[in-house]
């Protein structure tokens, strides 16, 4: 039976034809040296000399590298419908149009039945389950990166991963022993190919991160206004006069916003500090000096004493001041090439990143080079090499977020 739709094209130029329902074409040719190139999706692309011949008949045969995926195992490599595991492929694509500092948050949502959960910020680890929590032994997945199992993947460049592979069933266990309890991620980096020249590719990407307009805060007055509403109100609850007060809106009939929130003093006498709320100002150049000396953030270094300014009747929106435009770029440069005997990968990356809180920033370089070499028919060597240098700075959680530094914040930063 014929193939209809076949696309018959003489090498070289722009003409050609399409075969018909019954698989027959037509095509006139330059000369007995023209070649004819058939091809149609899902098949192996057929080259033909047509030589002395006017009749030219070829036989198709499907592209197994169109049908398959690719698994990679721990011990073999196999194609996706032959294997009967509950196995997950990645697209390579997927995981470099995603602007993250880590390779396992490009999994998110793209592989059923993994849970991936992070805070966003720049640098942090991300908290991976792959068969739901466990109660004991932990919940990690066992990460293997070119065939050796690692601790965590934050060294790696997206950008240089050829394939990624999840073995989420109690099979994985036949191959990696117990530390595949929690499943199995298995990433393949990028590799030269033989019979080639020198081929260099580049990747580059650029972004901001905007922190989105935040929530309609109340400002200073607003607040001192709802507060003494609120007394009010319980006051005709209880059918009893109001009773205002406020350690820093007094206690007036009504509120009166104070110069400064919180003013450190000591006893001349015993020399004690003591912060008094909601006082009158402003200070003196001398006395702010003073409290300059006093001031102490530090709980290891004694009891917290801070001079703090109330704000005007607009007060200050926090979430603005602490939030900005985080621009982001990631760069990648790879070299691969190879001969009948040999092949190599040289990549080169680099990726930095501002948070959308301020002073939250996360900078990674890496190289990583590999190649292989026939000495004979039955010896190869081959090099794998991989380094990188990251920095993170900011307040800092543990993986998912957890945590912030307990003598510093990003509001202080403010």
């Amino acid at each position: 039976m014929g193939l209809p739709g076949v696309s018959v094209l003489v090498k070289g130029t722009t003409t050609g034809t399409a075969t018909d329902i019954d698989g027959k074409y037509s095509l006139n040719v330059p000369n007995d040296q023209a070649t004819l190139v058939f091809s149609f999706i899902g098949y192996a692309t057929i080259e033909q000399v047509v030589g002395s011949r006017s009749v030219i008949d070829v036989n198709m045969a499907p592209d197994e590298r169109t049908l398959t995926e690719l698994v990679v195992t721990g011990y073999s490599i196999d194609s996706r419908r032959e294997t009967t595991g509950a196995i997950a492929t990645v697209n390579p694509k997927d995981l470099t149009v995603i602007p993250t500092g880590n390779v396992e948050q490009t999994l998110q949502g793209r592989v059923s039945g993994v849970t991936v959960i992070t805070n966003g910020q720049p640098g942090t680890t991300s908290i991976v389950r792959v068969r739901g929590f466990g109660a004991f032994g932990g919940n990690e997945p066992l990460y293997i990166v070119d065939g050796l199992p690692v601790e965590s993947t934050d060294f790696l460049n997206p950008d240089d991963i050829e394939s990624t592979t999840v073995l989420k069933d109690a099979a994985a266990a036949s191959i990696y022993g117990a530390r595949a309890a929690n499943g199995v991620i298995v990433y393949t980096t990028k590799r030269g190919a033989r019979n080639q020249k020198l081929r260099v590719d580049y990747n580059g990407m650029y972004g901001v991160t905007t922190p989105g307009a935040g929530l309609d805060m109340t400002n200073p007055q607003d607040y001192a206004n709802l507060t003494w509403l609120a007394e009010a109100n319980t006051a005709r609850i209880n059918n009893r006069p109001p009773n205002y007060g406020h350690p820093q809106l007094g206690n007036g009939t009504s509120p009166v916003l104070p110069y400064y929130l919180s003013v450190i003093t000591r006893d001349p006498q015993t020399g004690a500090f003591n912060v008094l709320s909601g006082q009158p100002g402003p200070l003196s150049a001398a006395q702010i000096e003073q409290q300059r000396e006093w001031y102490n953030v530090d709980p290891r270094k004694g009891t917290v004493r801070q001079l703090v300014r109330a704000a005007t009747g607009e007060g200050t929106d926090w979430y603005d001041a602490i939030t900005q435009n985080a621009p982001l770029h990631r760069h990648s440069l790879g070299f691969t090439g190879g001969t009948e005997t040999s092949r190599f990968f040289i990549g080169f990356g680099l990726q930095e990143q501002d948070g959308i809180v301020i002073n939250n920033k996360f900078k990674r370089y890496s190289i990583r080079a590999n190649s292989e070499f026939d000495l004979s028919k039955r010896i190869r060597i081959g090099q794998n090499f991989q380094a990188t240098y990251r920095q993170t700075l900011g307040a800092l959680g543990d993986a998912g977020g957890r945590g912030l530094s307990d003598d510093e914040n990003v509001i202080l930063s403010a």
